[in-house]
């Protein structure tokens, strides 16, 4: 509910806090977002944390519209990203769902079902029957006593469509440290995964009051892990042309290749270097890169963000990218490092991201970098494959159909033109 200085981050991430969902539209002043979303998940995925954008949508006859709004002020998130939509009193449900499903957001609702604690709040059952296929009815609540004797009330949320897990949120305010150690510690009996918090202004739960909480719940990071099948094995000093700067063009042809289209990834590398790529300088850009990547038919996106979010958020939708970090003459990834270089990610492990390294030594080889070591060499900067590749349960891709064209014989062309060749 407030914004997060980067120290505060820090020390949340400290004392075990893995997710933050931040809050991306003001219900309170009408549908507005909230133009501090942006930075705010910048500090977030810099203290090491993860991050959803959280949407207020309450009754007012403008569901629609507060949706939009949240959407936009989270950046537009793509097809399949989920976002936390909290909603109030007596909105228009059936508008809620259609409106979420039109953008294609993977949601979860948290709600209070409770008529005697918020009158007029639609139930679980009333969100479940909506039958969007975009809503997960994830997120349930259901009043809990913990101890002592009932003085700590729990509503209990399943997040477990959105990788996060079963927690429990406090309905009555843990502004001190023991309290909120006694809920995770019941909720930890109670085979829950984690806690959440209300951060409010004064009222809210401090980084202090978390000492002790994340070794509750394992004193190791216990957010979800994805692996995809490992790609295509490109070495970049395979290239006819200008080895030393194919390294992009490299990790392009692994995904060609496993697409399973026909061109072989010398082939790819030398079309890429030819056409595509600022040779001048030896430079190769996330923009060559996509464009390289529409070439041959396959979709990809920017994304400017610290690797600790794109990596994970990429995966998440089994959708390798490419990462540029610091290197070593060598394409090993080190800091300061003397070059850009880019890697193929494919997936995760304990403490580790599994890249695809078209260089290192010997060139071309699968390899798993501590997380904390790629994170030092991030240059914000990556490439989402946006497409899932056959051997990660995707269809391969067919290529252009290429007509035959006769001599002597007249086309007509779209613009109403016509052309013979002889």
């Amino acid at each position: 509910g407030t914004d997060l200085t980067p120290a505060e981050a820090q020390a949340y991430a400290a004392q075990g806090v893995q997710w933050v969902a931040i809050k991306c539209s003001d219900w309170a002043n009408g549908p507005m977002g909230n133009p501090d979303y942006p930075a705010q998940a910048k500090i977030v995925a810099d203290a090491g944390m993860r991050y959803l954008p959280w949407a207020f949508i309450e009754s007012g006859g403008n569901e629609a519209l507060q949706i939009e709004t949240a959407w936009k002020a989270a950046g537009s998130p793509p097809s399949g990203a989920p976002m936390i939509c909290d909603i109030e009193s007596a909105v228009n449900v059936g508008i809620v769902g259609r409106t979420l499903a039109s953008y294609g957001l993977v949601w979860a609702c948290t709600t209070w079902a409770d008529p005697q604690v918020h009158p007029g709040a639609p139930s679980v059952g009333q969100l479940a029957d909506i039958g969007c296929s975009a809503f997960m009815p994830q997120s349930y609540y259901s009043a809990m006593s913990i101890s002592p004797a009932g003085a700590i009330q729990m509503a209990v949320t399943d997040y477990g469509s959105l990788g996060l897990g079963s927690f429990a949120r406090p309905l009555l305010p843990l502004v001190d440290g023991p309290a909120l150690l006694t809920a995770a510690q019941a909720c930890k009996a109670a085979g829950l995964t984690g806690i959440s918090a209300w951060r409010y202004g004064s009222n809210g739960i401090t980084p202090a009051a978390f000492q002790g909480v994340g070794q509750v719940f394992g004193t190791a990071p216990s957010l979800p892990t994805y692996s995809l099948a490992a790609p295509t094995v490109v070495s970049q000093l395979s290239s006819p042309t200008d080895p030393w700067d194919a390294c992009g063009e490299a990790c392009v042809a692994s995904v060609v290749t496993d697409a399973g289209l026909p061109q072989t990834p010398g082939e790819v590398v030398t079309w890429a270097l030819a056409n595509n790529d600022a040779a001048s300088n030896g430079v190769t850009t996330a923009q060559n890169l996509v464009a390289t990547l529409a070439h041959f038919g396959i979709q990809a996106a920017e994304v400017q963000e610290p690797l600790a979010q794109s990596i994970p958020t990429a995966l998440s939708r089994s959708h390798e990218i490419v990462v540029l970090v610091t290197s070593d003459s060598d394409g090993n990834p080190t800091t300061p490092g003397v070059a850009g270089h880019w890697l193929l990610i494919w997936g995760e492990s304990s403490g580790g991201y599994k890249a695809m390294n078209p260089l290192s030594n010997p060139a071309g080889q699968l390899d798993t970098y501590p997380v904390a070591l790629l994170q030092a060499c991030d240059q914000r900067d990556a490439v989402e494959i946006l497409y899932v590749e056959p051997k990660d349960g995707g269809q391969p891709l067919t290529p252009p159909s290429v007509p035959t064209l006769s001599t002597g014989t007249d086309y007509a062309l779209p613009d109403g033109g016509h052309v013979t060749f002889s």
